[in-house]
C-alpha cells in the first residue's frame, strides 16, 4: 500500500519530491488505507499476500491486499456503475436536514450506509422513509400541530393526505415541484418496501439517493415558503 501511495504522489509532484514511501506523511498515505479498508468491508479485497493460507511476513500485514473473485467480477463491471461518493452524499443530505428532524438523520444515515454496502433494495427503502420523515417535519412546522399531523399520517392515504396538507395555499409552481420530487420517491419505497421479488439495482439506489438529494435541496430553499 504505501508503494501504491507513493507512485499516486510522484506522478502528481515534481520530480525529486520523494525518495520513496518512507518520506510519505501520515495524511498522504491514510485516504489511501481508509478507501482499500472499504474495499475489503465491500468484498473486492482481501488482507494478505497471494498464498491464501498464512502470512509469511508478519510486518508486512496492513499493506498487502489481493483482489478477490468477486472483486474481479465488480472491476470488470466497474464502466456500467454510476459515479457516486456515498460518504459526501450522506454528508451533503445530512447538511440539508438541520430542519428535518432526528427520523431523517437516522435514515439518510442508513440510505448512504447500506448503499455503501451494496444493499440497494436497503438504500432505496431508507431514501423513501428519509423523504416521509422530510415530509412529516414539513407538514409538522407548517401546522405547528405534531399531533394532528401524525394523526392524518397514520390514518387511511395518509401520506397523500399529508403532502396535500403541505401543498395547501402554495403557488402552483413550488406545490408542484414539492409533490413531484415526492411522488419520484415514493416509488422507490414502495416498490421497494414490498414483499415481492425486485429488480431494484445499484442504478436504482444511485436514482434514490440523488432525487432524495433534489428533494432535500428544495425542501430546505423553501422552507419559510412551505411552512407558512
Amino acid at each position: 500500500m504505501p508503494d501504491l501511495a507513493w507512485r499516486h504522489w510522484q506522478s502528481l509532484l515534481p520530480p525529486g519530491s520523494f525518495g520513496d514511501a518512507s518520506h510519505l506523511t501520515h495524511d498522504q498515505v491514510i485516504p489511501f488505507y481508509d478507501a482499500t479498508w472499504d474495499l475489503c468491508r465491500m468484498g473486492v479485497l482481501r488482507p494478505g499476500v497471494f498464498a491464501p493460507v498464512g502470512q509469511e511476513m508478519a510486518a508486512a500485514f496492513g499493506d498487502q491486499f489481493v483482489i478477490t473473485e468477486f472483486g474481479r467480477e465488480w472491476l470488470q463491471a466497474a464502466q456500467h456503475r454510476p459515479v457516486l461518493a456515498p460518504t459526501r452524499v450522506g454528508e451533503m443530505l445530512q447538511s440539508l436536514g438541520g430542519r428535518f428532524g432526528a427520523g431523517y438523520a437516522q435514515r439518510v444515515t442508513e440510505a448512504a450506509n447500506t448503499y455503501r454496502a451494496q444493499n440497494y433494495l436497503s438504500t432505496c427503502t431508507m431514501a423513501g422513509a428519509a423523504a416521509e420523515s422530510l415530509l412529516l417535519a414539513t407538514a409538522i412546522a407548517k401546522r405547528k400541530d405534531e399531533a394532528g399531523v401524525l394523526k392524518t399520517y397514520n390514518g387511511r392515504s395518509g401520506r397523500l393526505e399529508v403532502a396535500r396538507l403541505v401543498a395547501a395555499n402554495l403557488s402552483s409552481s413550488i406545490g408542484d415541484q414539492f409533490k413531484a420530487a415526492l411522488n419520484v420517491l415514493h416509488y422507490w419505497r414502495d416498490d421497494a418496501g414490498h414483499g415481492t421479488a425486485t429488480t431494484i439495482s445499484e442504478i436504482e439506489a444511485h436514482a434514490a439517493l440523488t432525487q432524495l438529494l433534489r428533494l432535500a435541496q428544495f425542501t430546505s430553499d423553501h422552507w419559510d415558503v412551505l411552512t407558512a
